[in-house]
């Protein structure tokens, strides 16, 4: 395909190399969409969360209005219990437990971390 007729003294586009200018100068702005696009990932899918009632009703009942703001399309699950889960079985993905230091782990069962915090009042 020949896209320019050139001479000694001139160039010129032919008809195909019009098309392709036409095509190509579009390239930038789509590009530019493609990276936006991309660049905005949003949180989405589901978390599964245990928690305490006490902590939950004090801490995270608050804070769940202005979450789902931010975060339409997670939907969270929420377990409250005081009970030791399997958070395998019960496909559990994060849990907070607030208790004695050493009693954490065994509440739990398959901890990745373990996360040691003491608050004043």
């Amino acid at each position: 395909m020949r896209l320019l007729n050139r001479t000694t003294r001139q160039l010129s586009m032919t008809m195909e190399g019009r098309e392709v200018f036409a095509r190509a100068s579009d390239l930038p702005d789509i590009l530019a969409d493609v990276e936006v696009a991309s660049s905005q990932e949003v949180a989405r899918g589901r978390v599964a969360l245990t928690v305490n009632h006490d902590i939950a009703i004090a801490r995270l009942l608050p804070a769940l209005e202005s979450f789902q703001q931010r975060y339409p399309r997670v939907q969270l699950d929420l377990v409250l219990s005081d009970d030791r889960l399997d958070l395998i079985a019960e496909q559990i993905d994060v849990a907070i437990r607030v208790g004695v230091p050493g009693m954490i782990p065994s509440l739990c069962g398959h901890c990745l971390r373990t996360v040691c915090r003491f608050c004043d009042p």
